[in-house]
């Protein structure tokens, strides 16, 4: 009885430890569970084999000794395979430098990805590959950041360091950290990068924080976020991405939202993107955000891009229910040959369903700027949008609202003024002092505002 109480002790030490160590490492359940039974299993096997090799029973701790091995080997296979799994999960998305072969994404509207030596190598080694990532799992840690992203992430999500609440971080096409609550859980896709967010029914007063951040020039990254807001939630969601590139390859992140909102939920969504540092190579960003609101739900997205990114294409579809609400508020700033183009449609299929669309912008030097609005009204139902835009320089900007009323008691209105700044506003900033430089910045800012 003693021996046998130390070998279950032991099993359940060992297990415990192992999913205590892939819990703090952020690894899926599944893995876990591998981690935990097969350390159990090999205690419950090699502890045996040697209290009988001890007594002297040799035939039986030969038969012990074998099923050590054999859980030892089964329990390699599994993890390698699993590692494999997660690497194979995570290519399209992985940190991707140059080299010859090209890799094609879920999503054909994206760019293919090109993969080095090294990629190529452990795709089509898979013993590479496993070892490899067995290495990072050891070494790695989820919550360590480079200097990069915790600069990027103070400018897109005003964080510095970790953030309290539910979190995941993405670095490089990569886990950086991730963390949940009790009401708001974050788990990591199978079949493609990217994240499910699923916020309890009832949860009030709670923020998730997304930040995506690209850190060197020749990053890819492609990722599906979906958020499930359940009924009568009230919940701030703050993502944002920074591209920072200092070579001359693109650095470029795709962001697929997808957004399903329970009835009665109310989301607050805060998105701002950025582009730094000194490189040749374009810094692209291109979101794709798909939204659907149950009945009585209401969500906020407040979009902000005021600098440094080279070209960017944001397309926003949504769908409304019954006395559903959508309000957008779009902030953007070019300067440079920089492009910019944002496409909103938003159907209106439940009864006193409402959107309010509003894009300030501003175009300085030869930047380009395109403005598309789609709102259909098919039922009782209210829409407003509006482009309010300035010319600097040789800026263009092109506006082009679409209202299609398939209802009687549709009400739809667009409103669009593009223009220089006007000379009375600068004149009165000036005789207070200011230069004429600072006299625009002023009127920037607060017209952004």
């Amino acid at each position: 009885m003693p021996v046998l109480s130390v070998v279950v002790l032991l099993c359940f030490l060992f297990g415990g430890c192992a999913w205590a160590f892939g819990l703090l490492r952020g690894e899926p359940l599944r893995a876990r569970l591998t981690m935990g039974i097969s350390l159990a299993l090999l205690a419950n096997m090699w502890l045996p084999a040697l209290f009988s090799f001890l007594l002297g029973f040799a035939v039986l701790s030969q038969l012990f000794a074998g099923g050590t091995a054999l859980l030892l080997g089964l329990g390699a296979v599994l993890f390698f395979k699993s590692c494999a799994r997660r690497r194979r999960d995570r290519l399209s998305s992985s940190p991707i430098r140059s080299g010859s072969l090209r890799l094609r994404t879920k999503s054909s509207c994206f760019p293919t990805a090109r993969l080095s030596a090294k990629a190529r190598a452990m795709k089509f080694c898979p013993v590479w590959s496993a070892a490899a990532d067995a290495v990072r799992f050891v070494q790695r840690r989820p919550d360590a950041m480079n200097k990069i992203t915790q600069m990027l992430m103070e400018i897109v999500s005003e964080l510095s360091g970790k953030p309290a609440g539910a979190y995941n971080i993405r670095e490089d096409g990569q886990c950086a950290g991730r963390q949940s609550t009790d009401h708001i859980r974050i788990t990591p896709k199978t079949s493609e990068p990217g994240i499910d967010i699923r916020v309890l029914p009832g949860t009030i007063g709670e923020s998730v924080y997304i930040p995506a951040c690209i850190t060197h020039a020749g990053v890819n990254d492609l990722v599906y976020n979906d958020f499930y807001i359940g009924d009568g939630a009230d919940v701030t969601i703050v993502a944002g991405c920074g591209v920072h590139s200092d070579g001359e390859e693109e650095a470029r992140h795709n962001g697929i939202h997808r957004f399903f909102i329970g009835k009665g939920a109310r989301v607050l969504y805060l998105e701002k993107h950025v582009g730094t540092g000194d490189g040749t190579g374009k810094r692209i960003i291109n979101p794709q955000t798909q939204v659907q609101i149950a009945e009585g739900g209401y969500m906020k997205m407040d979009t902000t891009q005021i600098k440094g990114v080279d070209s960017t294409k944001r397309v926003t579809t949504a769908s409304l229910g019954p006395r559903a609400r959508l309000v957008i508020r779009e902030k953007l700033m070019t300067h440079g040959v920089q492009m910019a183009e944002s496409d909103f449609t938003v159907d209106l299929d439940g009864e006193d369903a409402g959107v309010d669309l509003v894009s300030r912008s501003v175009a300085r030097g030869q930047s380009h700027q395109v403005f598309r609005s789609r709102i259909n009204g098919n039922t009782r139902c209210t829409g407003h949008s509006e482009c309010d835009a300035i010319i600097m320089d040789e800026g263009v900007v092109s506006a082009i609202p679409e209202l299609t009323a398939a209802n009687i008691d549709a009400s739809l209105i667009h409103e669009a003024a593009i223009g220089k700044i006007a000379g009375e506003q600068l004149v009165k900033l000036m005789t207070l002092g200011l230069t004429e430089e600072e006299a625009e910045a002023k009127i920037i800012e607060g017209f952004l505002k």
